[in-house]
């Protein structure tokens, strides 16, 4: 077995030992930490003819080498896709993780030693639910029937939100919008109240946000005016004010 240095990322790091043995997690990119509901894909790439997988701690090993070949071990899919030559490129696949397999590991190797354990492993770390409420929140008069809401998302793994509104502190509705900004409808006279609740890929709900408050009125029309001539060069004008409508 060819030796070398190791290293690893949580999730989407990879373990790579010289040319013989390459190990990364391929699905979601590297950097990016799964989501509950995302697929995840790991890649083992040897030159030894052979794939060895260890799934979830299992004490057994899974020899892998001719191309199309696949079993299932514990939760993972695991394949052959690729073979060239003794280059055995295979991947260990979950098509929808969730949180029970929060740091579950899998190990890959490119021999096989009987009672010695040479795989290297990687760890599945899934993202848990909202635990920060929106933030930044800006709201922005568009026209006079029309009122943006903007936000920035608290972390990944947001499906959707729901924007909870009131009006006059009677009618409630709601709103849900797929993106972190939204406009609403608005009537001139109106008092609003909004609060913005994160939904997960499962569906479970994160905190709300602190209450918006929003008073939609314009300047009242002034009525009754009058006039005065003064002087030459004068004039007195006075009027009356009129509640907005």
């Amino acid at each position: 077995m060819a030796t070398g240095i190791y290293w690893c990322f949580v999730l989407t790091g990879s373990f790579t030992l010289v040319v013989s043995l390459q190990f990364s997690q391929t699905v979601p990119n590297a950097g990016t930490v799964p989501c509950p509901g995302d697929r995840v894909e790991l890649t083992c790439i040897t030159d030894t003819g052979a794939v060895f997988w260890r799934a979830q701690n299992n004490a057994g090993t899974r020899e892998l080498t001719s191309t199309g070949q696949s079993v299932m071990e514990g939760n993972f899919l695991l394949s052959v896709i690729a073979v060239n030559g003794n280059m055995v490129t295979s991947t260990a696949t979950i098509e929808s993780v969730n949180i029970s397999l929060n740091g579950t590991t899998i190990g890959c190797s490119d021999e096989f030693n009987g009672m010695t354990d040479s795989s290297v492993y990687l760890h599945i770390n899934v993202t848990g639910p909202p635990l920060l409420p929106v933030n930044n929140i800006t709201v922005k008069l568009m026209t006079n029937s029309a009122l943006a809401i903007n936000w920035t998302e608290p972390q990944q793994c947001i499906n959707h939100y729901i924007i909870t509104i009131t009006s006059n502190n009677t009618n409630t509705e709601s709103s849900t919008v797929n993106t972190s900004s939204a406009t609403i409808n608005i009537i001139i006279g109106t008092n609003y109240s909004f609060i913005i609740i994160p939904i997960d890929t499962i569906g479970r709900e994160g905190p709300p946000s602190s209450l918006i408050q929003y008073i939609w009125n314009v300047p009242a029309q002034v009525v009754n005016i009058s006039w005065y001539q003064i002087s030459t060069d004068s004039v007195t004008i006075w009027w009356n004010n009129n509640e907005a409508s």
